[in-house]
């Protein structure tokens, strides 16, 4: 019996030695057959070719730094890794655009104009990608995130509040709050000027609005750029700059918790976020940026009751209003709630702040750096009528040079360094099959640096937007405010306050340099920032 039971027990052992290796070399080769449509570790479909050939003809797979994919490539990154690992991955891709593998879905990072412009132009290609939902609990579902009918329906309804005699009725609370500025700068020409710290004040009044007094240089920065944005797109004066600047504060730390939340893909998920994250900071600081939004929404619908909307003109066309007032119309007809106008109002307040303080800080940078480009501008400039309240629109869209230096400014450091698309269904793209949630970065920065477009990229050179030296270049080569059906609405408002607001500096002082390009350290965060602040000196011109 013992013989016999040693016998079975050896034929088990002897089949378990044949049978296992079998078994380990058929599972092998089904893991490997299925490795090549799936990203098994990281629970993901894989991009394809649609004409069969390899991957590697049409994009660079960037491999990442464990058997995980790219998910842990950016684990606890700061904005300024986020910015070098972005530019880091770029160059490893040598011009060519690339994929990194993430959690349940790849993402393809373009940084060519020829593939952005499939992207840009496409139909089906409107949704944001997943990192805009990390903006979402800020933002609501304005322009910037919302899609399919509703961002239609917003976007009609909105884009006349930007039309060209809209603009033309904000030229004058522009110049106001110039003056205004100018006069502050008088003040404070000793010493290094700290750009970071005066020039974001500007643009939030411009959007609401207020006649401010300001006593010392620590405290312009909120007016500079809000007082002009509140004043015209919105229609409100701001009462207290205190609540300005509270409100500015609270975008920044917002936008901590968003890098934290971004480079970490569990925290992409509510619940961890909730248990794990700086969920409670995320939260104060909402309800700062909500109320603020709120006070100026009741401001307005205050006013917006005195008014008898809904005018026509002489040609029986009907009146068009500030951006505020649109909504507050569209309300009244029954087009939009107010969750809705929330969600809008909180859109353009960021967009209209935060981006266009970043272009200013870096023009203003440059043309202290550049002393021949600032003269070429002070040349143009002097052009102008002598008061400027007799400037009027037109003469400041004949500014041709100084809109090459805001481009060009825009083209190396655009206040958005990308933006992001999402594939609701399985799509082509880019001679590609990319599979359902696959998440589409479109790498602005990388774009417009391009030097099969812009030769020696990495120079300043404004003239190259001289109409002259734009006949041939790729039309989705310089992008730095989108492209295609959801390019910028308020682009047009962007640059005649950009124009205006140059314009009166130049005229009035000599900027030079405090701050070089090797000094700052770039953080890639909601918009392009730097680490330092950036500082110019102020010399007044003599007239």
């Amino acid at each position: 019996m013992k013989n016999g039971s040693a016998v079975e027990n050896s034929d088990k052992m002897l089949f378990a030695l044949l049978v296992t290796p079998l078994l380990l070399l058929a599972l092998w080769h089904l893991l490997n057959a299925l490795n090549k449509k799936y990203f098994v570790l990281s629970l993901c479909k894989r991009v394809q070719t649609e004409d069969g050939s390899p991957l590697e003809t049409k994009v660079v797979v960037i491999p990442g730094q464990t058997w995980f994919g790219n998910n842990l490539d950016l684990l606890n990154f700061t904005p300024a890794s986020v910015f070098s690992f972005i530019r880091e991955s770029t160059a490893k891709a040598e011009g060519k655009n690339y994929l990194w593998y993430f959690l349940f879905a790849p993402e393809y990072n373009v940084v060519r104009a020829e593939e952005a412009e499939e992207i840009l132009q496409s139909t089906k290609l409107l949704t944001k990608n997943t990192v805009y939902d990390l903006i979402r609990p800020f933002l609501g579902d304005g322009l910037l995130i919302s899609t399919d009918h509703k961002w239609h329906s917003r976007r009609k309804t909105l884009t006349p509040a930007f039309h060209f005699h809209i603009l033309q009725s904000f030229l004058s609370i522009f110049k106001e709050e110039c003056n205004n500025f100018i006069t502050v700068l008088d003040k404070n020409i000793e010493g290094d000027l700290d750009l970071n710290q005066i020039i974001p004040q500007f643009t939030l009044n411009n959007i609401c609005g207020k006649a401010y007094i300001i006593s010392n240089r620590c405290n312009i920065e909120f007016s500079l750029l809000y007082i002009p944005f509140l004043e015209t797109a919105l229609g409100v004066k701001l009462d207290d700059i205190s609540e300005g600047n509270e409100y500015r504060k609270a975008i920044y730390a917002f936008e901590e918790v968003f890098i934290q939340r971004a480079c970490n893909p569990l925290m992409y998920y509510d619940w961890y976020f909730f248990l794990y994250g700086d969920y409670r900071k995320h939260s104060e600081k909402l309800r700062i940026v909500h109320d603020f939004s709120s006070r100026i929404i009741q401001r307005k619908r205050q006013q917006f009751k005195q008014k008898q909307l809904g005018k026509v003109d002489e040609f029986g066309k009907k009146q068009r209003y500030a951006m505020l007032d649109t909504l507050l119309a569209a309300e009244a007809e029954g087009q939009i709630d107010h969750q809705g106008i929330c969600d809008e109002v909180n859109t353009f307040m960021f967009e209209g702040y935060d981006t266009t303080s970043t272009c200013l800080i870096f023009t203003l940078l440059m043309l202290a750096l550049h002393e021949d480009v600032q003269k070429r501008c002070f040349e143009e400039v002097e052009n102008l009528p002598e008061d400027s309240d007799d400037i009027s629109v037109f003469q400041y869209n004949e500014l041709i040079y100084l809109e090459c230096v805001i481009k060009e400014s825009l083209r190396m450091f655009p206040s958005v360094p990308f933006i992001g698309r999402q594939c609701v269904e399985e799509s082509v793209v880019n001679g590609m099959v990319m599979p359902k949630d696959t998440q589409i970065s479109i790498h602005i920065y990388d774009i417009m640096r391009d030097p099969r477009h812009f030769p020696k990229p990495n120079e300043f050179q404004p003239e190259r937007f001289l109409p002259e030296n734009t006949v041939n270049r790729h039309p989705f080569a310089f992008v730095p405010f989108s492209a295609g059906q959801r390019n910028c609405i308020g682009q047009k408002f962007a640059i005649l306050e950009m124009k205006v607001l140059l314009a009166a500096v130049i005229r009035n002082f000599k900027l030079l340099p405090a701050t070089q390009l090797e000094d700052l350290t770039f953080e890639n965060g909601i918009v392009l920032r730097t680490q330092q602040n950036i500082k110019v000196k102020l010399a007044k011109r003599v007239k």
